[in-house]
């Protein structure tokens, strides 16, 4: 553009999967461009994926390197280029559209034209983000795919009333193609070695199909276009892919391949007729292996690449009077909606076909399957293979679903011997020039069979399909680049593989696959992966991780997790946990009762003991090395008439130690955004003991301390792990306590805690004996199940109080009847900061701590099914063995 003085294109991220380019510019004195502008300029000389998602502008200079090249950009230093104004009216769904696109790539104030494409913008992984918030903008449930397979504003605008993929008609994108100016050289007859046009060098089959050509002796020249500035430029990106594969560039690549400049984008795929036409005549093979492979792009996006470049190969291949190979990819199985990148690899096999019928263009046509690790020792897994992307997710997670899938796999090796040998000898099998495609797939195994070889080297854990993908999206959340790029995929991954499970357990159809995999090639794969882990490993600081049990989905075992904890800000505490108490209260969390409050993977524990291990800035009460408790709640807003009267848990604002995605302390390490909420421990308390105080004991000290006075008759329903220690707390209260239960085995137990009298409520003569006894019962029972509780209310003597606690039931009463007695029936919940200060010096007073039984962490299932039983009349807590279990899994 005349406007602009300089430019620089440069990439911003660290990351090979989400990199994005970028473009700063000088303008000539006095003069502008607009966003549009540039892109529309930048549409008509590049293909899509080359257009930077932001420009940026140098102002009056270029920064240069003292060589005198431009140096790559700091865009933190930079100012964005943005249009004044929207380009036209925009609807009012595309600008609901405008409103999500701000959000999710931070640019509130970017203005955007109907037409512009969101990958444009954002990488792919940007879309997994985007989904997720469009779904909670219109309360629908998009997904990735979804939302990719329309990308521009105008499109996306409509997904709220309609988002099935636009209609596709491939004759139609076919029919745009013109063969008519062919030039129709004369075919060629065998004879001597072969001579090769190849695109697509720079990708992992084209790599490697470059060194097998080479290798071939039947094959005696070979050129390779490459996108680059010159032949030397060409070679080196050739050089660096096989570096990055693993591969060795051998001397007879280099003694049998010419390098071209060139883009199969373009007519004569951009080669200068003084070099292209001197080797049309020797040319007897042009293998379209070039595409851009994207799963998530639209058909639209991809078409210049996919589909022009195989029309400009094939318009080579007719001038040359050569034979054409079309790689391409496999049919969609059944219920599987085509990808964008599927549909453009359609129409170029309509092409072909269409060449060989209307130009006499001679092409075979194979559309491979997922194409695997090469089976040579040292190679190194395909980074855009889903099946490797998947496992590298099980790898991070330590999980790996149960399903009922099948996969099909090929080597690298097979692929690249097959189609060496149809360039030389014009067939393999049943794949020859006929235009006809055929797919050229792996034989189908188990899915399981993944977990066979991956399981033998790294121990994972078996989960269901479900847990493991709540792990995922978890550790997604957190900003684990692997995780969200498995999300990308997986919703297709899943209908493939089911598909494909399906088919193998079909007695009617036979698997006709020419190629398979066995254990030494699963063995090369799993070499791959975990190197590639424990190199990432080693780069790794671990200080904002940890290991926690979680449910991964809703009424799950647990198992141990790695995760990322809460950044630490001014106001937090971090802290090494000790002990954790077992409420009844997780065990609702995990089996569903409070819905949403339960996040997934879910991890539970909010009575927690712990060593602090660091603090805020802000935080001037605490200091490491102190031994501290966290209960129920975990945050307020500390503004409100309820947080200023010390009853923060009545404060619209609470936060709960292990719900809503927090995750609690059944964990190795915890982190609390609000220290206030971290209490001081007595030295008088033994660890253990105080553990279920922090949440079940302040549940009815609460009540107790407030709603009883000196001298009261309290009655204590339910003896369990709530009512064991209310009858401690009533009696060092000075008050006089009655047990109330259905077993009289509890007797014991429950005058030794300090109870006086005993009530049996099973008993219809000792219940109407004990008639207007009580001031006050406490009802410490949490059951599912319908409990009769009027029977209970003749126990108060008048103006007397029953008070419920915990996950009670639903209970109905006669006012009329109470009304006389004037009883009241009344509610507490845990209770405020003053309150848990207050317990725990009274416990230090009197020498109060629950009953207990300790159990390692690492045994928390075995702990949980004893709660579930209903027998226990202790508490049970958790000893945090986290780094001694993981010792025994590695050992």
């Amino acid at each position: 553009m005349p406007v602009i003085k300089q430019a620089i294109v440069s990439t911003v991220g660290t990351s090979d999967v989400d990199q994005q380019l970028v473009a700063g510019i000088s303008f000539h004195s006095g003069m502008r461009a607009t966003e549009i502008e540039l892109r529309e300029h930048m549409s008509e000389h590049v293909p899509n994926y080359m257009i930077p998602s932001t420009f940026y502008d140098f102002g009056d200079k270029v920064s240069t390197a003292t060589s005198g090249k431009a140096s790559k950009l700091d865009v933190s230093r930079l100012s964005k280029i943005t249009d004044s104004a929207i380009a036209a009216e925009l609807s009012t769904k595309e600008a609901e559209v405008v409103e999500v696109w701000r959000q999710v790539l931070d640019q509130p104030e970017k203005t955007f034209a109907s037409s512009e494409s969101f990958f444009d913008y954002g990488g792919s992984l940007k879309f997994v983000e985007l989904a997720a918030a469009l779904s909670k903008k219109w309360g629908v449930s998009l997904t990735v795919p979804e939302v990719i397979a329309k990308p521009t504003l105008a499109e996306m605008a409509i997904l709220s009333e309609d988002y099935q993929n636009a209609k596709f008609e491939p004759d139609v994108e076919v029919a745009k193609y013109d063969f008519t100016n062919f030039a129709r050289t004369p075919r060629k007859t065998a004879s001597g070695k072969k001579t090769v046009l190849l695109t697509g060098a720079t990708g992992f089959l084209g790599a490697y199909l470059l060194e097998e050509l080479a290798k071939t002796d039947d094959i005696g020249k070979i050129y390779a276009v490459v996108r680059a500035q010159d032949k030397t430029s060409a070679q080196n990106r050739v050089v660096d892919v096989f570096t990055k594969r693993g591969i060795t560039f051998h001397d007879k690549i280099t003694a049998k391949t010419t390098f071209l400049c060139g883009d199969m984008a373009k007519p004569s795929y951009g080669i200068l007729d003084d070099v292209l036409n001197p080797i049309l005549e020797s040319i007897d093979v042009v293998i379209s292996g070039g595409a851009e492979v994207n799963m998530v792009k639209s058909y639209s996006a991809l078409e210049k690449v996919n589909v022009g470049g195989t029309y400009n190969g094939l318009a080579i291949a007719s001038r040359a009077g050569a034979k054409h190979i079309l790689i391409s990819t496999q049919y969609p199985l059944p219920g599987e909606v085509p990808t964008g990148y599927r549909r453009s690899k359609e129409v170029a096999e309509l092409l072909c076909a269409r060449a060989q019928k209307e130009a006499a263009v001679e092409s075979a046509v194979l559309l491979f399957g997922d194409i695997g690790i090469s089976r040579a020792q040292g190679s190194l897994a395909p980074d855009d293979d889903y099946i490797v992307i998947f496992l590298r997710a099980c790898l991070e997670t330590g999980f790996f679903p149960r399903t009922d899938w099948a996969v099909s796999i090929l080597s690298i090796d097979d692929c690249v011997k097959m189609l060496s040998s149809i360039s030389t000898d014009g067939k393999y099998d049943r794949y020859a020039y006929d235009g006809v495609s055929r797919e050229v797939k792996g034989r189908l195994m188990e899915f399981s069979q993944l977990y066979d070889w991956l399981n033998a080297e790294y121990a994972l854990r078996l989960c269901s399909y479900e847990g493991w993908l709540n792990a995922v999206k978890a550790g997604a959340a957190e900003g684990k680049e692997v995780l969200q790029r498995v999300l990308l995929t997986i919703d297709a991954m899943e209908v493939e593989l089911k598909a494909e499970g399906e088919h193998f357990r079909s007695a009617n159809e036979k698997d006709d696959a020419l190629f398979s995999v066995d254990d030494a090639w699963g063995k090369n794969l799993v070499s791959a992966l975990l190197l590639e882990k424990y190199s990432g490993e080693l780069q790794t600081d671990d200080k904002d991780t940890t290991i926690g049990y979680a449910a991964l989905a809703q009424n799950e075992d647990l198992v141990p997790i790695k995760y990322r904890l809460p950044d630490m800000t001014p106001s937090s505490v971090e802290l090494r946990v000790e002990y954790c108490g077992l409420c009844g209260s997780d065990d609702h969390l995990i089996v569903g009762d409070y819905g949403e409050y339960a996040v997934w993977p879910q991890v539970c524990g909010h009575e927690v003991v712990g060593v602090v291990t660091q603090v805020g800035s802000a935080v001037t009460t605490l200091k490491p090395g102190q031994r501290v408790g966290v209960g129920w709640q975990s945050s307020s807003c500390h503004d409100c008439e309820w947080c200023a009267r010390g009853d923060e848990q009545l404060c619209s604002a609470v936060g709960c130690t292990c719900c809503e995605g927090n995750k609690g302390g059944f964990a190795d390490r915890m982190r609390l955004n609000d220290a206030q909420f971290c209490y001081k421990i007595p030295d008088e308390l033994a660890s253990a003991e105080v553990a279920p105080l922090l949440c079940g004991g302040q549940t009815v000290w609460t009540p107790l301390n407030e709603q009883t006075k000196s001298g009261d008759r309290v009655g204590v329903l339910g003896l369990g792990g709530l009512g064991h220690m209310a009858i401690k707390f009533a009696k060092a209260l000075g008050r006089e306590v009655t047990a109330i239960s259905s077993s009289a085995s509890k007797r014991a137990d429950a005058m030794s805690h300090g109870a006086s009298h005993f009530l049996l409520h099973s008993d219809d003569e000792a219940m109407e004996a004990a008639a207007q006894s009580l001031d006050f019962i406490l009802v410490t029972i949490a059951t599912n199940k319908e409990v009769d509780f009027s029977k209970f209310f003749p126990l108060l003597r008048p103006r007397g109080t029953i008070c419920f606690v915990g996950m009670c039931p639903p209970i109905s009463a006669d006012v009329f009847t109470l009304g006389f007695t004037m009883n009241n029936i009344t509610t507490s919940n845990t209770g405020g900061k003053k309150d848990m200060v207050q317990m725990l010096d009274f416990c230090a007073r009197h020498k109060i701590g629950a009953a207990v039984a300790i159990s390692p962490l690492s045994e928390i299932n075995t702990a949980l099914s004893k709660l579930r039983s209903g027998d226990s009349h202790f508490r049970h807590v958790l000893s945090n063995d986290v780094q001694h279990a993981s010792k025994r899994a590695t050992a």
